[in-house]
């Protein structure tokens, strides 16, 4: 090639390029824009629309108003009525339990909005009472679909949450009780005792000339009445003995008291004052020195009179001990009389004294 043709054929690859580049530029500007298609949305409900409730029954006809209305009283608004559109009532949308009844065994399908699979189970109605039967339904339905539908599930754990909120305001404050120390037994309620047998010694002396002193035990039983009164009657059996020139007067007496008495308790101590009286016999009984020369009898004559009496009792348990004192006038009283003289006289004024123990029943 000759240095004149260089030039040309430089000319000659310069406007064959421009030629195809002008080309390849109109051939890219001809091509029609592809846009991508476009996704359909669902028809019907907002996008993030919370699923609902879908209640279906078959063969259930007895049951099925009482086990929708068990539901709806669970669920609340999230349960679909049957009057609902197509576009709510659609399967894939909703949360959806269905329910297949053969006697008294249902068969329970529980499937949650967008899944593929369904979870089954069955259950036996004929243990429940005709009345529970419907709801005992209804709540293993609900259950079986919380397993697989968030939203189910957290409806019933807000209804439990409620629930237990409703009831604690409701329910009264107890104060919690207090521990007893290791070691010592708690304390156990109990209802206190009412009555008490009591046993005790007494002595009781008749004031006033020729009076004796007589040394026995009586047994007493006293009834408490309300929170203040007590009813109290003891028997008292006595014996005593006066000793003058002639000889020497055995006495026993035997007397039955009834008294009134007004109650009060401190701590250990239980103090009752009250007012009845006291009526009995006494036998008399004269022994003389020398026998030939004079000759003993014996005698019963009866003794009664008005009376006070104060006692106090000490103890809270089963066991207490007793003191007692009692004050009254003998108004008929017993006499014995040696040589034409009164030799011993059980009148006018005494003082008992008394101590024992008592058992609360």
């Amino acid at each position: 090639m000759t240095e004149r043709s260089r030039p040309l054929r430089r000319q000659i690859l310069t406007v064959v390029g421009a030629a195809a580049l002008v080309g390849w530029g109109s051939f890219v500007v001809a091509q029609p824009q592809v846009t991508p298609p476009a996704v359909a949305e669902p028809v019907g409900e907002p996008v993030g629309a919370s699923p609902r409730l879908v209640l279906e029954a078959r063969e259930c006809a007895e049951r099925e108003e009482a086990v929708r209305a068990a539901v709806a009283v669970e669920v609340g608004d999230l349960l679909l009525e049957r009057s609902g559109t197509a576009v709510e009532a659609r399967t894939e949308a909703n949360d959806r339990l269905s329910l297949a009844c053969a006697g008294s065994v249902v068969s329970i399908e529980a499937q949650a909005a967008f899944a593929k699979a369904a979870l089954r189970r069955t259950i036996d109605l004929g243990a429940f009472p005709a009345d529970a039967a419907a709801r005992a339904l209804a709540l293993a339905g609900l259950e079986t679909l919380a397993e697989v539908s968030p939203v189910v599930q957290r409806r019933l754990q807000e209804r439990a949450r409620a629930g237990a909120s409703r009831a604690s305001a409701a329910a009264p404050v107890v104060e919690p009780p207090v521990a007893s120390p290791p070691g010592i037994p708690a304390p156990v309620a109990m209802t206190e005792p009412r009555t008490l047998v009591a046993f005790a010694a007494v002595g009781r002396g008749f004031a006033g000339s020729h009076g004796a002193t007589l040394w026995g035990g009586d047994v007493s039983l006293e009834r408490a009445v309300g929170q203040r009164w007590n009813g109290a009657v003891d028997l008292d059996a006595s014996v005593g003995r006066r000793t003058t020139a002639l000889g020497r007067i055995d006495i026993r007496a035997v007397s039955l008291g009834a008294f009134w008495e007004l109650r009060a308790r401190r701590s250990w101590f239980t103090g009752l004052v009250g007012v009845g009286g006291r009526a009995g016999l006494v036998n008399l009984s004269g022994r003389a020195n020398d026998e030939a020369l004079v000759a003993g009898e014996s005698v019963v004559r009866p003794w009664a009179g008005p009376a006070l009496r104060a006692r106090v009792t000490v103890g809270r348990a089963m066991w207490v001990a007793i003191a007692s004192a009692e004050a009254g006038v003998a108004a008929r009283g017993a006499e014995g009389v040696a040589n034409g003289d009164t030799a011993v006289a059980l009148r006018g004024p005494w003082l008992a004294i008394g101590a024992g123990f008592g058992i609360r029943l």
